[in-house]
């Protein structure tokens, strides 16, 4: 772990020992992706529409554009979402074995750059919007299988250890 944060290392270092005194923890990866969401302002709902249809009939496009940045970063997919005159993309990718979100920038912005060449009067807004969850859980997510990893089996079944090294108390 790459931090500072003494409490974390602390905290971190308890669990860990905790897991590993209760006979470990069993985990299955049920997907594995990195996210960037970027929302964009077209000047009506029908525009778009229209960008939503290119990008699904053109992620070919996108693929090569955003896979031109890194050697690493493979664009998966991307998916829209329409709220009025705003767009929000979700790319999702794999960065190889880093964590890779500057990387996933990069790639992000360039492939922007098509849909502001191909409809000119959208504009980005940011390129981090609504619906990018970087770094915090949450249910969209789970729900597209980013990166889930879930627990075989754990401590629930040792109480003690949880509350002697954690210092909490399990409920369940």
């Amino acid at each position: 772990m790459a931090t500072t944060e003494g409490a974390l290392v602390a905290s971190t270092t308890r669990g860990c020992k905790a897991l590993s005194l209760g006979g470990g923890v069993s985990t299955e990866i049920i997907g594995d992706g990195m996210s960037r969401a970027p929302v964009l302002h077209s000047p009506s709902i029908r525009v778009s529409q229209q960008i939503k249809q290119f990008i699904e009939n053109n992620f070919h496009l996108f693929k090569a554009s955003f896979e031109s940045t890194s050697r690493f970063a493979k664009l998966q997919s991307i998916t829209t979402h329409i709220a009025g005159r705003k767009l929000f993309l979700r790319f999702k990718c794999t960065t190889g074995d880093a964590m890779g979100m500057n990387m996933v920038g990069k790639g992000v912005e360039k492939a922007l750059n098509i849909i502001t060449e191909q409809f000119p009067e959208t504009h980005v807004i940011a390129l981090s919007g609504n619906v990018c969850t970087d770094k915090k859980p949450s249910a969209i997510n789970w729900s597209e299988h980013f990166f889930t990893v879930h627990p075989t089996h754990g401590l629930k079944e040792k109480p003690i250890i949880i509350k002697k090294e954690v210092r909490a108390i399990s409920r369940g």
